[in-house]
Order: structure tokens, then C-alpha cells, then sequence
């Protein structure tokens, strides 16, 4: 038998196939107005900060694998977004017209959605603010002493990367 936690991450998850049937909904019925459109295509990423992206020179939108666990709700904002991109056009980034096309797709004119839910394979902590702060590729300076600097606080860390689950601070 399911857990409770299990029981509600299958009722909030949201399927690639429900995703793409939004997506192809969201075509067929702005189609009529621009037919040029069919041509998109709807395709699925890995990337881990990123919600979606629309790729004008390609003609694809891409949504994050990851997106689809934080449920259908967002996935379909999501798409909306990225589609409300399409018909504004490559020139209008998330001006007052893309804004107008988000709403008229039935989306939000906000530029951003909250962020995702982010687990970094490589930490390190900052000596002065104790913020974590994560890297999702293993860092360039493998066992090595290295100065990073952390913009929020603007205070420098030397950092040894010592294993490949997690950076620690000397």
C-alpha cells in the first residue's frame, strides 16, 4: 500500500503525455488565427533551474522533466508561458506585448514562476553568511583550494572540493 507522501506526489505529478496534450490543445486552438505555428514543435529537457524555454531559431518549445513533479497547474503555466513567447515573437523577451499575449493565451504576464525545487550534487557553505550554496556539475577545480567569491554577502571563501557528493569550506 501507497504512503501518504507517495499517495500525493502521484495525485500532484503531472504525465509527459498530459503535458503534451496541452501543449497540442493550446495549438489546435490558436491554429486558425496563425497557421504558421504548426510548424512548433514540443519537446522535453533535463535541466534543473530552468521551468521552460522557447527556441525561436529551431521552432521548439522545451519544458523541464523536472517541472513535472510540482503538477499539472504549473506545467500547463508553463507551457502558456512559452507559448505566449511564440506568438509575441522572438523581439518582444517579456515586454508589455509578450505580457498582452500571456493573458490572451490564458496564461499569467508575470516573467517568472516560482523557482523549482533545486537539490545541487556539489555544496559548499560560506564562512560568513552560512548560505549553502550549490553547483549541479562537478566544480572545474577538483581537490583543490579555490577562491570563490559569494555575491550576496561579498565575502570570499577558499573552498576543497574533497569527494564527489559534496564541496566542504577549510
Amino acid at each position: 500500500m501507497a504512503s501518504p507522501e507517495q499517495k500525493e506526489l502521484t495525485l500532484k505529478t503531472c504525465t509527459e503525455a498530459e503535458a503534451r496534450k496541452i501543449w497540442t490543445d493550446t495549438i489546435d486552438e490558436w491554429a486558425s488565427t496563425r497557421p504558421a505555428i504548426k510548424h512548433w514543435t514540443f519537446h522535453f529537457n533535463n535541466n534543473k533551474r530552468r521551468r521552460g524555454v522557447c527556441k525561436y531559431g529551431s521552432f521548439r518549445v522545451e519544458i523541464s522533466r523536472n517541472l513535472l513533479f510540482m503538477g499539472r497547474e504549473e506545467v500547463k503555466s508553463t507551457i502558456l508561458h512559452e507559448f505566449a513567447h511564440v506568438m509575441a515573437g522572438y523581439e518582444n523577451g517579456h515586454n508589455a506585448v509578450w505580457q498582452q499575449w500571456a493573458v490572451r493565451v490564458g496564461g499569467s504576464p508575470n516573467r517568472c514562476g516560482r523557482g523549482m525545487p533545486v537539490e545541487y550534487r556539489w555544496k559548499a557553505t560560506c564562512f560568513s553568511c552560512k548560505k549553502v550554496v550549490g553547483w549541479h556539475r562537478r566544480p572545474r577545480y577538483w581537490g583543490v583550494e579555490k577562491t570563490y567569491q559569494h555575491p550576496p554577502c561579498g565575502h570570499n571563501a577558499w573552498i576543497t572540493f574533497k569527494n564527489n557528493l559534496t564541496a566542504t569550506p577549510i
